[in-house]
C-alpha cells in the first residue's frame, strides 16, 4: 500500500512550485493505488484523499467527482460517522461553489449518519443540525 498522503503532500509541494509535471507524476501514482484498490475501506480512503487535493489546488470539479467516489465506496461500509464526514465534505465543495441547494441536500444526508454514530446529544450532530440551519436559511435569503 502507498503512503498517499506522503505523496500528495508532496503533490501539493510540487503544485505550489509550479512543478506540474511533478505534480501529475505523483497524483498519477494515487490514481493507480485507487484503481488497483480491492477493498471499499482503501477506495474510500484514497478516494477522499483526493477529493481534499484536488479541492486545495483549486480543481472543484474533478474534487467532486472524488469525493463522490468516496461516498459510494464507503456506502458499502458500516462506518456511519466517516460516511457523514464524506456527505459533509461534498456538502461544503458544493456550497462554496454555489450550488448552496445541493448542498443542504448532503448535509440532510450526513444528518442520520451523525445521528446513527454518535446520538442527538452529541457535540458534533448538534454541530451539523446547526450547519443544516444555517444552510436553510442562506437558501431562503438567496
Amino acid at each position: 500500500m502507498i503512503n498517499r498522503v506522503r505523496i500528495l503532500h508532496e503533490a501539493r509541494a510540487a503544485f505550489r512550485t509550479g512543478d506540474l509535471a511533478e505534480m501529475n507524476r505523483l497524483v498519477s501514482e494515487v490514481i493507480a493505488a485507487l484503481d488497483a484498490a480491492s477493498a471499499d475501506v482503501e477506495r474510500a480512503d484514497i478516494a477522499h484523499s483526493l477529493a481534499s487535493f484536488y479541492r486545495d489546488i483549486g480543481a472543484p470539479d474533478t474534487a467532486e467527482i472524488h469525493a463522490r467516489a468516496a461516498i459510494e465506496a464507503e456506502k458499502r461500509l458500516d462506518r456511519p460517522a466517516l460516511l457523514g464526514n464524506h456527505f459533509m465534505f461534498l456538502a461544503m465543495l458544493l456550497k462554496d461553489t454555489g450550488r448552496l441547494e445541493q448542498a443542504i441536500s448532503h448535509v440532510e444526508e450526513a444528518l442520520p449518519c451523525y445521528l446513527a454514530a454518535y446520538g442527538p446529544e452529541h457535540q458534533e450532530t448538534r454541530y451539523i443540525a446547526s450547519v443544516l440551519a444555517a444552510m436553510k436559511r442562506q437558501e431562503v435569503i438567496v
